[in-house]
């Protein structure tokens, strides 16, 4: 049912196809960063080829507590551009660095809209030019954007793949059917004084991840029906994998770990489902080896669950033009799992590490 109901939303929402229209909104695009000296040379080529107007946008890169070359790599690689850039220091107010660093630079933006994204990824050419023809046709006051995982042929790094894409599924398939249940801050944009207007990150700052989720609901609770997604492949940031098992495990317990202060009904209900689907999964896996006399019917379970889940996935890389592993995709379900039940549990004390730091929600 819950599958279903995802799957119809994400078909029922309309691509959107952008007319010749003049360039009319100026953006300031914000970027925390710390110790992405290996990233931002990708990034900052990423934002050196857009095809956008340099006098209606700035870009404000917010070091937080960088220890490598990451300060040095910008200043190199934007000094020779037209393009308009501040780097800020992260001033430290609540348990949140990146809420932080963001309100700061917001702060600071001189452009009507803030468009974030993260250090660690590759923004499309047409980025700017689709979402101000976007803006221009719909009377938002946030606007979701795909993203997908840079695709790579290790396992660690198609499970992250398959991952990302279900939560894409069940993006789209929330603005689909109308209930917007998930957004994500590496591609996304919103009003400068509809940020101010619902107080920013104030209430949930004590929570060190949801700058994107939290900023949402607000702002869905005060314009419910001005919060849209843009629906186009080429207007998809690309992000970068993490680099081991451990680091995965982190990721989505950080990820987790704001899901239970969320006052949306939908979001907790299919978080439930996925929990017992992939514990029954694990379970009836286990019974293959109890009851070894059953194994076709539990195979027979089994398989249905991973038939079900890859017809979304594959939906969602077609939307994304990319191609599909079928032994990657088989190995990620049993992995999937396993990671998804572990996380739970995980989750619950809220306490995870990421990049270097300590963190409990």
């Amino acid at each position: 049912m819950s599958m279903g109901w995802i799957f119809y939303g994400s078909k029922k929402l309309n691509t959107f196809s952008p007319k010749d229209t003049l360039q009319k909104t100026t953006f300031s695009i914000v970027i925390p960063f710390r110790n992405e000296e290996k990233n931002l040379p990708i990034l900052i080529q990423s934002l050196l080829k857009l095809t956008y107007d340099v006098t209606k946008f700035e870009i404000l890169l917010v070091d937080d507590e960088s220890s490598d070359a990451s300060v040095e790599i910008i200043k190199e690689g934007l000094k020779d551009s037209d393009i308009s850039f501040h780097i800020l220091t992260n001033k430290r107010y609540s348990n949140s660095p990146k809420k932080d660093a963001i309100s700061q630079a917001i702060k600071k933006a001189t452009h009507e809209w803030i468009v974030t994204t993260d250090a660690d990824c590759q923004v499309p050419t047409a980025w700017l030019s689709l979402l101000d023809a976007f803006i221009q046709k719909s009377d938002s006051k946030m606007v979701c954007m795909p993203i997908v995982f840079e695709q790579a042929t290790t396992v660690l790094h198609q499970f992250q793949f398959f991952d990302w894409l279900s939560l894409q599924a069940v993006t789209k398939g929330g603005f689909g059917n109308l209930k917007p249940l998930l957004c994500n801050g590496a591609n996304l944009a919103y009003k400068k004084n509809t940020f101010f207007e619902v107080a920013g990150f104030i209430d949930n700052d004590e929570h060190a991840s949801g700058d994107d989720i939290f900023l949402m609901e607000k702002i869905k609770t005060l314009y419910p029906k001005k919060i849209h997604f843009l629906k186009n492949t080429l207007a998809t940031v690309t992000t970068q994998c993490v680099g081991s098992w451990k680091d995965v495990v982190q990721q989505r317990i950080r990820w987790a770990s704001k899901t239970k202060y969320l006052k949306n009904t939908i979001v907790t209900l299919l978080g439930g489902i996925t929990f017992i689907a992939n514990l029954s999964f694990l379970l009836t896996l286990l019974c293959c080896f109890i009851f070894p006399l059953k194994i076709e019917y539990f195979i027979t379970l089994m398989a249905l669950k991973i038939i079900i889940d890859s017809s979304i996935l594959i939906s969602e890389a077609q939307f994304h033009r990319q191609k599909i592993n079928f032994l990657h995709l088989l190995l990620s379900a049993l992995i999937y799992s396993a990671i998804t039940v572990w996380v739970v549990f995980k989750s619950m004390n809220g306490a995870y590490e990421w990049k270097g730091r300590s963190f409990k929600n």
